[in-house]
């Protein structure tokens, strides 16, 4: 005879595992919405302040002439190329910073002599590019709270010139040159959050009558950094919870697509074994039918008519859960009626 089964029947274990996913994502949210809030309300600090003041300053030096009085003339002016020997360069930095920290700074000076067409028009191409290197790349770390970085060097206009001029001898074509000075320098502190790139270019024009000399120096920097003063363990909780609730919502859900619904076709098997659980005999292999002449039954009801007349009872077998087979031996006979997962028989 068929047991009755105590434990959850599949639907209540979804409707409960549904539930409780539910619940838990209410959760999770909740959470997450009061990190975000607390998060906002959390002020920011004053951690450090820092300034740079970069500084770029030249001299052109002439060759002796009946004009100048002055062997080297200040910067900002237009000079006859003609009478120059050497532009004197003299680049600084003082970066400061309101405490004493750890630093990493990285410097170098180079110079890019260019070569472009000379055209009417504003587009111009790019002929030749050539990269010198005026200053060695260097790195330096320091404890402290104020850099000084002062490099002077010399550049010499003839030599460069040259190079520009036999260029053009060998190329024909309508140009222009010029040599670019980049200075750059790079200051980090990891643990302040502080990393600042300085970038200063001047631009010597070259091929031309009169010299001009352009410079690119960014304005001084003055910066207050900001930190959120925050209760880290008490995020650092929040975040474990939430971790937790997710997982187990995640072992819910994974449960949940495991639990199998009846089928039609199980709840009508079950009904019947249930209904009819006083004339039902459950084995587990029907007897032989080979003498027997086999009539097969349209409806259960029938059978049930028959087992009343003949008091025969019926013999329920089951073919791999798919197959349920409700049978009657008589001498002669073998009554049956056959289901079958997903088609009836």
């Amino acid at each position: 005879m068929n047991k009755r089964n105590n434990k959850l029947k599949p639907w209540v274990k979804l409707t409960l595992n549904i539930i409780l996913i539910v619940f838990l994502a209410t959760i999770i949210c909740y959470v997450s919405f009061v990190i975000h809030i607390n998060m906002k309300k959390d002020k920011k600090t004053f951690a450090i302040n820092y300034n740079n003041e970069p500084r770029l300053d030249y001299q052109v030096c002439i060759k002796e002439n009946p004009y100048y009085l002055s062997k080297c003339l200040n910067k900002g002016k237009t000079y006859p190329s003609s009478i120059i020997e050497t532009i004197n360069y003299n680049i600084s930095d003082n970066f400061r910073t309101s405490k004493i920290i750890d630093m990493i700074y990285t410097y170098e000076v180079t110079a890019n002599l260019v070569s472009e067409t000379d055209s009417r028009n504003l587009m111009t191409e790019e002929l030749w590019n050539k990269k010198y290197v005026l200053v060695q790349k260097t790195t330096k770390k320091i404890k402290a709270n104020h850099i000084e970085l002062n490099e002077a060097f010399n550049i010499d206009y003839r030599y460069y010139e040259n190079i520009i001029e036999n260029y053009k001898k060998d190329f024909p074509v309508s140009m222009k040159g010029y040599l670019k000075i980049n200075y750059k320098v790079n200051i980090k502190s990891p643990d302040e959050k502080i990393n600042k790139k300085i970038v200063l270019t001047s631009k010597i024009s070259l091929l031309e009558p009169m010299v001009k000399i352009t410079d690119k120096i960014p304005g001084n920097i003055n910066k207050n950094i900001y930190i959120n003063k925050s209760n880290i363990f008490k995020y650092t909780l929040y975040i474990v919870l939430n971790v937790i609730l997710f997982m187990f919502a995640i072992i819910l859900v994974i449960k949940s697509c495991k639990i199998k619904l009846k089928s039609e076709y199980r709840i009508m098997i079950d009904k019947y074994l249930q209904l009819y659980k006083d004339i039902i005999i459950v084995v587990k292999v029907l007897p032989s039918c080979e003498k027997l002449e086999i009539v097969d039954i349209k409806e259960f009801a029938d059978l049930v008519d028959l087992e009343q007349e003949l008091k025969i009872p019926i013999m329920y077998y089951e073919e791999n859960e798919i197959i349920s087979i409700f049978a009657i031996f008589s001498d002669k006979y073998m009554y049956r009626i056959i289901y079958q997962e997903k088609n009836r028989k």
